[in-house]
């Protein structure tokens, strides 16, 4: 029982289940139904695992400024960009999870920092 509770999915049908689950900073969310197709639009910008790798080596190399000045990058684009408050809110959180494609309806997200 305990096992079950700590692996559990929350399940994500809208952007409004996901706004949620980002507020309960849940570890792992399962995007199922009809709001997966939006997800893997969105799952296309993320980068791969060794397009990351690679990232987060230069960002080691430099002392950590290249993580900070991406945030800063990413913080002010969102700034000036025209779309709803939802919509930044779900770009900027997604981005501390990795996505997975389990099957044709469903990805499962995990919080990056459990991969390490």
């Amino acid at each position: 029982m305990q096992l079950e509770k700590e692996n559990a999915y929350f399940q994500v049908y809208n952007a409004e289940d996901l706004l949620l689950a980002f507020r309960n900073k849940e570890e792992y969310i399962l995007i199922k139904g009809e709001y997966k197709k939006e997800m893997d639009e969105l799952a296309k910008s993320q980068l791969s695992d060794t397009e990351t790798l690679g990232w987060e080596l230069g960002a080691v190399w430099s002392g950590g400024l290249v993580t900070v000045l991406t945030e800063v990058i990413l913080h002010l684009v969102d700034l000036f960009s025209s779309k709803d408050d939802d919509k930044k809110k779900i770009e900027s959180q997604v981005r501390k999870y990795k996505f997975k494609k389990l099957n044709e309806n469903e990805i499962l997200l995990y919080l990056r920092q459990l991969d390490y």
